[in-house]
């Protein structure tokens, strides 16, 4: 069972206090699965259902303005699982990224620390991004608050990973571009794989920020 009341306090903590926080949470460093299941996952589950249900309520709005949406409860389902899917794997796919980064600018290849790091520092993202289909000013919403987890995740690099801090900028920089280009590779690999178990939806798209 996940501690709802220390998961609460850890994401108050990641908006109230970010790089505190995650010191105090990587030092014991704990598994990365841990992290994985006691944060990430109860986070990404919740933002899903969030994202979905926002999604479907609006659904009328996007289908006004030709914004391709599943048209069914059954579809939409299938979307939002896939979405939490991709999003789960971003996790992980930036974490290794920001290790093997960090590892070529000075600091540690460890993919325990960078995982932590990435899963915390990306928790305003995770919220926001459940707010992303509400019209006009969901996109807002969704940048800010990556925007804002980017920053936290340039900040704590150095308690996280060691990485000095006159290479933060480079850090930060390759991990976004290469985690990006990993992203699409997978999305490419994946998507004829999925296409058949979507029906329709490989038609007409899908409404997944």
């Amino acid at each position: 069972m996940v501690d709802l009341a220390s998961l609460a306090g850890r994401t108050a903590g990641m908006l109230l206090r970010p790089v505190p926080t995650v010191a105090d949470h990587i030092r014991p460093l704990p598994p990365w699965t841990l992290v994985a299941r006691e944060h990430a996952a109860p986070l990404l589950i919740a933002s899903t259902i969030v994202w979905a249900t926002l999604t479907w309520a609006f659904r009328d709005f996007f289908v006004a303005n030709a914004v391709p949406i599943p048209d069914s409860i059954s579809a939409m389902m299938v979307v939002a699982l896939l979405r939490l899917a991709v999003q789960f794997a971003g996790l992980m796919v930036m974490a290794k990224i920001a290790a093997l980064v960090a590892g070529n600018l000075g600091g540690r290849d460890d993919f325990t620390a960078a995982y932590t790091l990435t899963a915390l520092s990306l928790t305003p993202s995770m919220l926001c991004n459940a707010l992303s289909p509400i019209p006009l000013v969901g996109g807002v919403i969704w940048l800010t608050g990556f925007g804002y987890g980017v920053s936290i995740f340039y900040r704590a690099a150095t308690i996280a990973l060691d990485v000095p801090a006159e290479n933060r900028g480079k850090h930060l920089a390759l991990t976004l571009v290469v985690t990006f280009i990993a992203m699409l590779m997978l999305m490419a690999f994946t998507m004829p794989i999925l296409a058949p178990f979507l029906g329709p939806l490989s038609a007409k798209g899908t409404l997944v920020r």
